[in-house]
């Protein structure tokens, strides 16, 4: 396979491209085997970013679908979940950014819901894509890492470890962090002192 990706790389970069992102955009099971193939045919300085990529494009294509489509969806088979998730969206609705990547690091929420969720509770769009970028970059570390052997893959628990779900968890609790209101009010009075410290007096205006 490697052979051939390098014999006819453009040819084999955009099936690869196209197929991650049609699996994105309809919610099919299957986009971690490609990212495990990413790490053996691209390492990973050039695999890690281009999956993170295909991830928030495909899951954009999700998106799109389900600003035109999904609403009635939704309320008809996840009523619960999707009640769930818009409470908590205009809780945060102030640190979104924040919230978001909490959402990407954290497996408390399919991702197939999020993508389809997001739009019928007006996330931005420059919000969902730059967030889904950064929140699955390191799920996508961790499977294009594993992609480099993938020989020697027997089971899912040779990827998804201990370690593994303790750094995810490890990101996410960062991410969502600045939305406490300890932290928010520790943030304020930071920045707040910053803006109010008055500017040195000069000797010179001092002596007038």
């Amino acid at each position: 396979m490697v052979k051939y990706s390098d014999q006819y790389y453009t040819t084999v970069l955009l099936g690869y491209s196209m197929t991650y992102i049609f699996l994105q955009a309809f919610s099919v099971p299957g986009s971690i085997f490609l990212s495990f193939l990413a790490g053996s045919l691209y390492g990973l300085s050039f695999g890690v970013p281009l999956v993170c990529f295909l991830s928030a494009c495909g899951a954009s294509g999700s998106y799109w679908i389900s600003y035109f489509f999904g609403r009635r969806l939704l309320e008809t088979y996840c009523p619960d979940k999707l009640k769930l998730f818009g409470e908590q969206i205009e809780k945060h609705r102030g640190n979104l950014w924040n919230y978001f990547l909490f959402l990407r690091f954290s497996p408390f929420l399919p991702n197939w819901f999020v993508n389809l969720a997001s739009p019928v509770f007006n996330i931005p769009f420059h919000i969902f894509w730059v967030g889904t970028f950064i929140g699955v970059s390191a799920q996508t570390f961790i499977a294009v890492k594993a992609g480099l052997t993938l020989q020697d893959i027997k089971e899912a628990s040779d990827i998804l470890d201990l370690k593994a779900f303790a750094t995810l968890f490890g990101l996410a609790f960062l991410s969502i962090l600045p939305t406490f209101k300890p932290v928010q009010n520790f943030l304020d009075k930071v920045l707040l002192r910053g803006q109010q410290a008055p500017p040195k007096a000069t000797k010179k205006s001092q002596g007038n």
